[in-house]
């Protein structure tokens, strides 16, 4: 779902990085959501179905909105930071998950939905998300 959405819903949306972030997030705490309580088979696949969704709204935004933040010079170095927490969340993830699921099946969900919840405030309170301001003076304005 991710890549579905990531291939032809983004592009097609034409939204700021801002706006893909604040769809996305809740859309994907509802799939989280949706994945904590035994609902059965069907419940299971849209949750999964929604939380990919709303993940691959908000990637391309988290991916792009930092580097439109700073200075062109510095557009690489930002993006390759945030490359490089990818990767390393592709490693830490499944780590921390099985021992989350060894605690309680219940409790990756949990947690996933409690980070996004997190992100979520975060995006609306930030000063510069919510201005859509670019703290670097002569930087075209952007998120």
């Amino acid at each position: 779902m991710v890549l579905l959405t990531q291939a032809v819903i983004v592009p097609r949306l034409g939204w700021p990085p801002r706006r893909l972030i604040r769809t996305g997030i809740p859309v994907a705490i509802v799939g989280f959501g949706m994945l904590v309580p035994d609902l059965g088979f069907g419940a299971v696949l849209v949750g999964m179905a929604l939380a990919g969704l709303g993940l691959g709204i908000a990637m391309p935004g988290y991916m792009a909105g930092p580097t439109l933040l700073v200075e062109h010079g510095e557009q690489g170095g930002v993006a390759g930071l945030i490359s490089s927490t990818n990767a390393l969340s592709f490693v830490a993830g499944p780590l921390v998950g099985t021992a989350l699921y060894d605690l309680r099946p219940v409790a990756p969900f949990l947690v996933s939905v409690g980070v996004l919840a997190l992100l979520a405030v975060f995006v609306v309170v930030n000063p510069v998300i919510r201005r859509g301001d670019r703290p670097v003076e002569g930087a075209p304005p952007a998120v």
